[in-house]
């Protein structure tokens, strides 16, 4: 087990990736479906889609995928928050908004572009908007996670490290994350750095407790009470 991080919950390791529980290639193939359509929906098609169905289709790109492939056992993702993971779902938020206040002050700076506190989420102004962005960041948080899974299946097949292996995926997860912002936020480097590299606090949790709901728990706090200090909510 010295093959773990310090940080993570050592008795319970990401599945799939090492064949612990082994899972077809098709499910493998599914999952890779998922993120290139959840790219697409972003990059392409968001304009042609109703603003109410938007952040339904994102969700279920990824959500749909993560269902089947588990066949069940949703436990491999999901599972009851825990009292001890409160203070951590916490900390992660006060940390994501020092580190997201910190980055966009410096880039304001240099680019002149409005910061952003959060994710660059639309204005929410009813109940209604709420519930799309509770949609909505599932898919978000989903789409990081089966990156991640498909790199560690790739490199951790080649390098025999899981550590190295789970840097290097979380770190592609996290840029691609990024760039899925770009064009809306100013510079690539920004979009990068302030919503790619930024969340990296929010897949730190995940990897401690192994779920998702806490990730996805911080992640919509986050975005919620930054929108409620700008006024938008």
């Amino acid at each position: 087990m010295t093959d773990f991080f310090k940080f993570e919950t050592v008795k319970e390791d990401l599945p799939f990736y090492n064949g612990v529980p082994e899972i077809p290639a098709w499910s493998w193939i599914l999952m890779l479906a998922g993120v290139i359509a959840y790219i697409m929906l972003v990059k392409h098609i968001p304009v042609e889609i109703d603003y109410n169905i938007f952040p339904i289709a994102l969700m279920l790109s990824t959500t749909l995928p993560i269902l089947i492939v588990a066949r069940g056992n949703y436990g491999y993702f999901f599972k009851k928050i825990q009292r001890g993971d409160i203070k951590y779902i916490i900390l992660t938020i006060v940390i994501s908004f020092i580190y997201s206040l910190v980055f966009g002050a410096i880039f304001y700076m240099a680019e002149g572009t409005p910061h952003v506190v959060g994710d660059g989420l639309s204005i929410i102004d009813s109940i209604q908007d709420v519930l799309i962005l509770v949609i909505q960041l599932m898919g978000e948080e989903l789409f990081k996670v089966i990156i991640i899974l498909i790199m560690m299946l790739i490199l951790y097949k080649l390098s025999k490290n899981r550590k190295a292996s789970l840097a290097v995926s979380v770190f592609v997860a996290l840029v691609a994350f990024g760039l899925m912002h770009a064009g809306e936020y100013g510079s690539i480097l920004r979009v990068i750095i302030v919503q790619g590299l930024g969340s990296v606090f929010d897949v730190l949790l995940y990897l401690k407790t192994k779920n998702v709901f806490t990730s996805y728990l911080s992640h919509l706090i986050f975005d919620l009470i930054s929108l409620a200090m700008t006024g938008n909510i």
